[in-house]
This record gives C-alpha cells, structure tokens and sequence, in this order.
C-alpha cells in the first residue's frame, strides 16, 4: 500500500513523564485518539484534492476508484511509537503523485478515458488514443501530487489536533487515579 508517513514532536510531555506508572498507558490511549484524528483530516484533506488539485489542473478523476480508495489505517503503537498511515491500494496512485517515466500506456485505459473525459465518439476514441498513448510513450505524465497538496492543506488542523495531546493525556492520567 502506497502511502504518506508525518511525524511530530510533541511539547510538554518531559513534565508528563514525571509518572511514569500512569503515563505510558495514559499516553497510548490518547495517542492512538490523536492519531486516529489526525489520519482521518488528512485522508479527508487527500480526497478534497482530488477535486481541486493544482492551479491550473483539471480535477484529477476518472472513475472516482483511486479518490475512493484513500483511507487512514489504524495506529500502530510501539512503546512510545505512535505510528498513522493514510493510503491506497490502487497500482496507479504512485504514477499519479510522482509522474511516470516514458512508457506505452495500457491502451484500452487509455480509450476508456477518451471517451469518459474527452466525449471522443467510440468510431474516433482508438485514434486520439494512441496520439496520448504516444505522448506518454515519448514523454512520460506529470506529477499530480495530490497526496502530498493534501498533507500540506492537514497540516494545521494535524498540529492542532496534537498540540492537545498533553492536555488529553493529563486527563486520561487523572481519571485513572
């Protein structure tokens, strides 16, 4: 599965880990809240991108399968390790974010968006495309980077929402005791 990794560093848990009893658990709850928050505005963030990619771009959707295809995985916590993940399982997705080198496209893929996209009548949709498929072949396509427009409009809203976490995790260790 391709996908986007952030990390932050959190001010204030130095006083938290004072207890360290109480904290470790206390941290990994609201850790894992936080990041479940967080991977969530971001997948939201990435998907609203495909709408509005960058100046100058059409929409970046076909068939709508890649925008819905991201979605945020569960943290994964080791130790003190909280770990988020938003991504998809589309083969293509990696292509779309970073561009592709020259190479002959899958035609009928290709077809299929000449019709959809362009309104190519089907007696004419071969022809233009294999003139795009050309293209391609000679130039490779262009870096959408819808995931990482995406990340960088969730930015703040993902920092506020872990600039909590040592308030939140003061009152997972208060309601504890």
């Amino acid at each position: 599965m391709a996908e986007i990794r952030f990390e932050f560093q959190i001010k204030g848990l130095e006083q938290l880990k004072a207890q360290p009893a109480r904290f470790e658990k206390a941290y990994q709850e609201a850790g894992k809240e936080a990041m479940v928050q967080a991977t969530a505005v971001l997948a939201r963030a990435i998907v609203l991108r495909f709408e509005r990619p960058a100046a100058g771009l059409p929409p970046a959707i076909n068939t709508g399968l890649l925008r819905n295809s991201v979605a945020w995985r569960i943290p994964r916590i080791d130790g003190r390790t909280i770990e988020g993940g938003v991504g998809t399982n589309i083969a293509y997705a990696l292509p779309m974010e970073f561009g592709s080198r020259p190479h002959w496209p899958p035609r009928a893929a290709i077809e299929f968006w000449v019709k959809r996209k362009l309104r190519v009548p089907a007696q004419q949709a071969g022809a233009v495309a294999f003139l795009i498929a050309r293209k391609i072949a000679r130039r490779g396509t262009a870096p959408r980077r819808i995931f990482a427009l995406g990340l960088e409009d969730a930015k703040p809203k993902m920092t506020e929402i872990f600039s909590r976490l040592p308030k939140l995790i003061l009152e997972k260790m208060d309601a504890a005791s």
